[in-house]
Order: structure tokens, then C-alpha cells, then sequence
């Protein structure tokens, strides 16, 4: 791996020129800063902080990264790991890191030497991880990577099984509050096979029946009260609303309710996750998701070297609760 005295070389500095560029500390003339920079960016340079840790010493850290803690979801899968965690003798840290602040996020994971990454948020960039490699640390869901593995999530039967029961019911006009930002919901499965069974089913798709958001810039509750904001303020009929998790879902009926439209007797609502809360509301909220148990067992048990390196895949389960029964009108 490149230390601190080849990059100087490459960019014509000194060593201390270089320290003062990644720490920040310093000054150094904006021209010199930018060489430097892109020298550290073209060769993938991570600084002595990190470098210094590069060695071989089995660690027994798990490091999870999330885009929120705001959601249950996060914390029942995190339980699942803890437990399993406990039996190998592995402790977790949580990260919350979104956009901007995952680079730091990956950088202060690797100079901590884990054992492993289970990552929830953005793709990795190939620098970190070619550094989290080289500390030998298993990831899951990181993008590509030797030492990465996939652990997808099948929801493409749950969402069948789901929009199945809702046209039995009369439904026909159905959108999906994806929340994302476009960017994030590129890597989910679920925006795609709504407009694929959509089309097979050759029932109409209309430019803004996927609506988007900022989550998880603004928290998953906020976002989805201003998507059914917004599609009352526009006064659109619909009859069913899939949200990407509970917690968006739970926002959007709230929203709902109180510009006075009833659920589901005006329209279903159906989250992702099945949280613990999620029963626990009028109507309780049907939901779509997969073992998180299950989930968090399968993280661990790669991790510690007890699975396999191939990837594995979850079936999501459908949990048709009382704002699922849309009555057609």
C-alpha cells in the first residue's frame, strides 16, 4: 500500500505538506492542495492513522453502517447480530453515515481494524474497499470487493402475493412512495418490480406514481407525511400506496387521516419491514419483510467464517394487517 513519503514524491512535497492536506490542519496554497489531492485520489492513499493498522491481528469488531437510527428496523436487525455475535465472541459498533460522511465513517472503520462491515447505506468506493481488504474484513453489501458478499433480500413473491390481494379487492390505481432520493433507490429492487407487475398486469403507470424524496436526509416518518401532503394538496385518487419501510408508512396514513381520508376503506397502505410498532397502530399496518432474525444470523455467521462466500437470499413474507383491506368504492 502507497505510504505518506511516495505520495510527497508524487506531488512534488513534503511530507508535512501531505499531513497537513489530509488533516485538514494547516495551511497549504489552494494549487499545492488540489495536486496533492488528486495524487491521494489517483493511488488510493489512506492516511498513516489508518495505514498503521494494516496488519494481520484478527479483530473481533463488527462495524454496521446505517443511513438512519430513526428506524426500528435497523435496531431489531442489529439485535438479531448482537446475539449471534455473542456466541463467537464478536462486539458490534453502529455508524451512521449517509452521503458525505461515509468516507470518514469508512476511514475511522478501517483504522479500528473490524473484523467485518455489513453495510445498510451507499456503495463503497473501490478505495476503502481495497483498504478493508487488506485488513482482512469480510463486507456485505459493500458493491464489489473479493472478500464481499451479497446478502440480498427477495421481495419480488411478498409484492406478488401483496398487489394480488389488492386488485381481488377492487384496487387498480396503485403508487409506490419510494422516499429515496433517486440515487439511493437505484439500488433497490422493489420501484422496479412494482412497474414491471404493474405493466403485466396492464394496469396504468403514470409519470409521479413513483414519488420520491430526500430520505435519509429528513427521517423516513417526515417524508412520508409530505408525499400523502403533497398527493392530497394535488386531490390525486388512488387506491393503494406501497411505502418503501413502516415508518414512511405510518407518516403517510397519519397524513392521511388527518386531511380526512380513511384507511383503507379510501385507499390501502402497505410498508416494508414489519417493525415491531407496526400491530401496534389503528388500522394496524400491513407490511412485507423477511426474517430479520434470520437476517442478522446469516451477517454474523459469514463474518465469523461459519458461512459460505456466496451470497444468500432472504424471502420476504407478506403480513396482510387491517390497512391492506381497501373497499372498492
Amino acid at each position: 500500500m502507497i505510504d505518506r513519503k511516495e505520495v510527497a514524491k508524487l506531488a512534488n512535497v513534503s511530507c508535512m505538506t501531505v499531513t497537513r492536506v489530509v488533516s485538514g490542519k494547516g495551511y497549504v496554497a489552494e494549487k499545492t492542495r488540489r495536486r496533492v489531492q488528486k495524487v491521494i485520489d489517483e493511488t488510493g492513499y489512506i492516511p498513516n492513522k489508518i495505514a498503521a493498522n494494516l496488519v494481520s491481528r484478527k479483530s473481533n469488531r463488527i462495524a454496521i453502517i446505517v443511513p438512519e437510527l430513526a428506524n426500528p428496523y435497523y435496531l431489531q436487525v442489529v439485535e438479531a447480530m448482537m446475539a449471534q455475535a455473542k456466541k463467537y465472541g464478536y462486539v458490534l459498533s453502529i455508524f451512521k453515515a449517509y452521503e458525505e460522511e461515509l468516507p470518514e465513517v469508512l476511514e475511522e472503520v478501517i483504522s479500528n481494524r473490524v473484523a467485518g462491515v455489513v453495510n445498510y447505506t451507499l456503495r463503497f468506493p473501490p478505495r476503502y474497499i481495497k483498504g478493508l481488504e487488506e485488513i482482512g474484513a469480510r463486507l456485505i453489501r459493500a458493491g464489489e470487493g473479493k472478500e464481499s458478499r451479497k446478502l440480498s433480500l427477495d421481495y419480488s413473491g411478498a409484492m406478488r402475493e401483496a398487489m394480488d390481494f389488492l386488485i381481488s379487492r377492487g384496487a387498480r390505481k396503485m403508487l409506490f412512495v419510494a422516499g429515496l432520493t433517486e440515487q439511493f433507490a437505484s439500488y433497490d429492487s422493489r420501484v422496479p418490480f412494482f412497474c414491471e407487475y404493474m405493466r403485466e398486469k396492464g394496469l396504468r403507470l403514470e409519470a409521479g406514481d413513483i414519488l420520491y424524496g430526500d430520505y435519509p436526509l429528513r427521517d423516513a416518518y417526515a417524508v412520508g407525511q409530505s408525499a400523502a401532503e403533497e398527493l392530497l394538496r394535488q386531490g390525486r385518487r388512488f387506491d393503494a400506496v406501497f411505502c418503501i419501510n413502516d415508518m414512511m408508512a405510518l407518516g403517510f396514513m397519519r397524513a392521511m387521516k388527518k386531511g380526512g381520508r380513511r384507511i383503507p376503506e379510501d385507499a390501502a397502505v402497505i410498508g416494508f419491514d414489519n417493525i415491531r410498532m407496526s400491530d401496534a397502530f389503528e388500522p394496524e399496518l400491513a407490511t412485507i419483510a423477511a426474517d430479520t432474525e434470520e437476517e442478522g444470523r446469516l451477517c454474523v455467521d459469514f463474518i465469523a467464517g461459519r458461512a459460505e462466500q456466496k451470497g444468500a437470499k432472504l424471502a420476504a413474507v407478506f403480513y396482510p394487517r387491517q390497512s391492506a383491506f381497501f373497499v372498492k368504492r
